[in-house]
């Protein structure tokens, strides 16, 4: 099991995200308007890698569980035309949020399952300093909302 994409939703898409925290829906919801009229598809809680197998003793549904369990999960994918961006939504960003980031795009990439460039972008609502130069460097795209 690699990239689970999950359902597709498009831009007028006004509910809470499967899987999204209440903290993260708030910053979704300030984050909406700012998407793109260009935007193909958004899919949210995107399972990303390959995930540990829990080995032969399981059946496959407790092997599927754990696989999902171990592999890292996007909070969104959006598409556009011309690239996908990964964005992870965070309560007050700390640093560490970058290194998740680069994880996602990196699983992202080496599946490809748009055939598109991948980005990324941290969404938080509290402003760093040190988070901000940190995504800079790495081509990661900071909004403070």
């Amino acid at each position: 099991m690699a990239t689970v994409l999950g359902e597709k939703f498009d831009r007028s898409f006004q509910g809470t995200p499967p899987g999204m925290s209440r903290i993260d829906n708030e910053l979704w919801q300030r984050y909406r308007p700012v998407i793109s009229d260009s935007c193909i598809a958004i899919y949210f809680n995107v399972y990303l890698g390959k995930g540990v197998d829990a080995g032969g003793d399981f059946n496959e549904k407790w092997k599927e569980y754990w696989i999902r369990r171990t592999q890292l999960r996007a909070d969104a994918i959006i598409v556009y035309s011309d690239r996908v961006v990964v964005v992870e939504f965070r309560d007050r960003a700390t640093a560490s949020v970058v290194g998740r980031v680069l994880a996602y795009r990196t699983l992202l990439l080496s599946a490809n399952p748009f055939g598109r460039n991948v980005e990324s972008e941290v969404v938080t609502n509290f402003y760093s300093e040190i988070v901000e130069l940190i995504c800079k460097q790495n081509q990661i795209e900071y909004k403070v909302l």
